[in-house]
């Protein structure tokens, strides 16, 4: 598997320490849970999960996803990216009961100012973070 670390493009910075790539339906299979319940993480923390091709056809197949707002992208644990990241200053960002729930669009940012993505928290969400690709890159490292 493939280590790879989310950097704001922007301004260069770190938004994760390394992660473990998953690519494949097989790795997404082994290490994600998209039949957890509400307000737990479908992600492993230290992995990202590349919604995409394959990936993407075999999450919506299996738990019957039928929502269009579920699109290529990565998935990541919340933990990974708690240090990195802040709030947004759009308070209409912020809305949930119990944590965000990410329905107004990306609610956390770069230090720099930069939307990077949008945190899932609420007691009737899934807890991850999903990445916004217009304003971060991947950088990856093979072992």
């Amino acid at each position: 598997m493939a280590k790879v670390q989310l950097i704001c493009r922007n301004c260069g910075a770190k938004l994760t320490s390394m992660l473990e790539a998953i690519e494949t339906v097989e790795d997404a299979q082994l290490l994600t849970d998209l039949h957890c319940n509400d307000f737990e993480s479908p992600i492993l923390q230290g992995t990202a999960l590349f919604l995409e091709g394959a990936v993407l056809e075999d999450c919506q197949h299996a738990t019957s996803w039928s929502n269009p707002s579920v699109a290529q992208g990565a998935w990541l644990h919340l933990d990974d990216i708690a240090e990195f990241v802040a709030d947004t200053e759009h308070a209409d960002r912020l809305m949930g009961c119990c944590g965000l729930d990410g329905q107004k669009g990306p609610n956390r940012v770069c230090a720099c100012g930069a939307e990077v993505g949008t945190e899932y928290s609420d007691c009737w969400t899934f807890h991850m973070f999903a990445v916004a690709t217009k304003n971060t890159e991947w950088i990856e490292r093979n072992d």
